[in-house]
């Protein structure tokens, strides 16, 4: 086997380079878990802004401040601007996923969207009545494509260039 290191270049791992941190049947867990954590920053910090305009929105035309969790979630706004969030951040973490991996980048980009929409769905079930079923739907099913659009589009920048 050859002993050269891991590099985009050079794709193939030496005997001494996998870790069970590193590589699981080909897989870097470094890459998808790196990957998910980007999704959920990028979910976190897009929630937070678009709660904040639309929540904003709701006190300017009267509402009452004890309803505005419940209107906020029920919020067709809202929640169309976190489907798209959703894909977007499936998009960019995707991509960050594939940049990491080294190697085989969009099968570890729809590992980590995979990863993400497993982890929505345990969410989902802990609090059912968090929003309105199409936009949960809607949000977990563009992750996995998303995810590996971003992934092939990181694998592209990642080979070579000559």
């Amino acid at each position: 086997m050859d002993d050269k290191p891991l590099t985009r270049s050079n794709p193939y791992l030496t005997s001494d380079s996998t870790s069970t941190l590193e590589c699981i049947h080909g897989y870097s867990l470094r890459a998808i878990i790196l990957g998910w954590l980007v999704y959920v920053v990028v979910q976190g910090v897009a929630a937070l802004i678009i709660g904040l305009f639309v929540t904003a929105t709701l006190v300017q035309m009267g509402e009452p401040t004890y309803r505005l969790p419940q209107l906020l979630s029920q919020s067709f706004l809202y929640n169309v601007a976190m489907i798209f969030t959703s894909f977007g951040g499936a998009l960019f973490a995707g991509y960050m996923t594939a940049r990491v991996a080294l190697r085989c980048e969009v099968k570890h980009a729809i590992a980590m969207g995979t990863l993400a929409v497993l982890l929505g769905l345990v969410w989902l079930l802990a609090a059912p009545d968090s929003t309105p079923w199409w936009a949960s739907a809607a949000s977990l099913a563009v992750i996995i494509p998303a995810a590996a659009v971003g992934g092939s589009q990181g694998s592209a920048r990642a080979e070579p260039s000559e």
